[in-house]
């Protein structure tokens, strides 16, 4: 947001205070409404978005906490500064510790005021609690309806993309990922297959080995996928994005479809290779039976520094007790009881 095109709204009751205001936020380039009641200024907030709000404290039925919990309920919150006489300041003071960004001291003062506003303009926003969770809610929504809209069409469950996600999320909390991107890593992991909508079903379904020709055109999915993904504001499908071109690639540079090496392949992507053929080896597929625990753990070992991150490698095998609580959950399945803590 620009500071010289924020939108205020300043609650006074002194009528000569508002239009001196008014005029100082007008000369800086601010659109600004105000109002001389608080019930007014309650239905303008709900009504409205402010970037600013400026309460006079002294004025009836506006105290501080009641301000700011009103400014905590809506959609986007707004800057908040109080104000008060020097008699009221220990009030105004503690306006500041429940929430408020700063106060100002009447006799309002032209540049007192403008300074205050600019600088809490300047301060990185939060947004509700309820916009927050509304945003993730729509993000769940996008993932799984592109998920609805593939159906199942190659030998991938529901399930299966769905256990990739939490496993990607499970690693990507043990490597130290912040509570955001790695919320986003189990939408974005659940994609990573999304580009083999684009391939013949006599590919995807085929019992046997895939012809050389047969093979190159399943090694498409990955580009497919990632330009269906392309150009989102959503970080979560830039995310995506990301793990539908990269999650082949290999970590000695031998996989598809760029053959980057090493830590040139985006994490997001490293992370998910392991959780994808973790769960593949694990799980019946149209050309196999599943495998043993123990024996999709011994090509997974062979893998680590080949295929595998070898440090992302570690990190899952002491996750593991995780992984498998999740393929529990999510699928009847034998006991896995192998102890690999030598491995680590």
């Amino acid at each position: 947001m620009e500071d010289r095109t924020a939108k205020v709204l300043v609650v006074c009751q002194e009528p000569e205070a508002l239009e001196e205001l008014s005029g100082w936020f007008a000369s800086e380039g601010y659109s600004c409404v105000t109002t001389t009641r608080s019930d007014d200024a309650d239905k303008l907030l709900r009504s409205d978005r402010f970037d600013l709000v400026l309460g006079d404290l002294d004025m009836p039925g506006l105290p501080a906490a009641d301000l700011l919990a009103l400014v905590q309920t809506l959609p986007s919150i707004p800057a908040v500064l109080t104000a008060t006489t020097l008699e009221n300041r220990e009030t105004a003071a503690m306006s500041v510790e429940a929430g408020a960004d700063s106060y100002i001291l009447k006799p309002f003062m032209r540049k007192d005021v403008l300074i205050h506003a600019a600088a809490a303009l300047k301060r990185p926003r939060q947004v509700s609690a309820a916009e927050d969770q509304a945003a993730r809610e729509r993000e769940e929504e996008i993932v799984f309806r592109l998920l609805a809209a593939i159906g199942r069409r190659s030998d991938e469950t529901e399930e299966h993309v769905r256990r990739v996600g939490l496993y990607a999320s499970v690693l990507a909390d043990g490597l130290g990922w912040a509570a955001e991107p790695t919320r986003e890593i189990r939408l974005a992991a659940a994609l990573h297959d999304i580009g083999e909508v684009a391939i013949p079903d006599s590919i995807l379904v085929k019992a046997g080995r895939l012809s050389p020709e047969e093979y190159a055109l399943m090694k498409k999915h990955t580009e497919i996928g990632a330009n269906a993904l392309d150009g989102s504001e959503l970080s979560v499908l830039r995310m995506a994005r990301d793990i539908a071109l990269a999650h082949h690639e290999k970590w000695d540079g031998t996989g598809y479809p760029k053959g980057i090496v090493g830590e040139d392949i985006p994490e997001c992507a490293r992370i998910v290779a392991i959780a994808d053929v973790y769960d593949a080896l694990l799980s019946e597929r149209v050309y196999r039976l599943p495998l043993s625990e123990d024996e999709a753990f011994a090509i997974m070992v062979a893998n680590k520094g080949k295929y595998f991150d070898p440090r992302i490698f570690d990190c899952f095998l002491r996750l593991l007790p995780e992984f498998r609580m999740i393929r529990g959950l999510m699928q009847d399945d034998d006991d896995l009881s192998i102890d690999f803590s030598e491995l680590l």
